[in-house]
């Protein structure tokens, strides 16, 4: 195995190691949830000044489809912005003969993704 199967934890045969990203996503999501709430979003409504740029656009027209508030808003623009990337990106993998990138490791992060949205709805009752 080269340096780069390694780094992308190839060659093990097991796919990638996600359950372990839930787990830690299970653990420490009342970390999460305060860094979020008490660090990110405290002054990001201040922030954002109305721009071409593609993150603004985004909020601007998720703010117009999705009228609630504004930090649901960022929240969704970055978490849109991240998934789009982490599909192009696992793609691009897959696409390089290079590695032995599975399509099954596009859908273990695709289900990582999923799997912590729904792990921050059951956590809103504990919250």
């Amino acid at each position: 195995m080269d340096r780069e199967e390694e780094r992308m934890g190839m060659g093990m045969g097991t796919g990638l190691n996600t359950a372990d990203t839930e787990r830690y996503l299970e653990l420490h999501k009342k970390e999460i949830m305060d860094q979020i709430m008490n660090k990110i979003f405290k002054d990001m409504p201040q922030l954002i000044k109305i721009t071409g740029e593609p993150f603004t656009a985004l909020v601007n027209q998720l703010t117009k489809d999705v009228p609630f508030g504004t930090m649901i808003q960022l929240a969704l623009a970055n978490a849109l912005m991240y998934s789009l990337w982490c599909g192009l990106q696992s793609q691009r993998l897959k696409e390089d003969k290079e590695l032995n990138f599975k399509d099954e490791y596009i859908q273990q992060i695709q289900d990582v993704i999923n799997k912590a949205f729904i792990m921050g709805r059951n956590y809103a009752s504990e919250y």
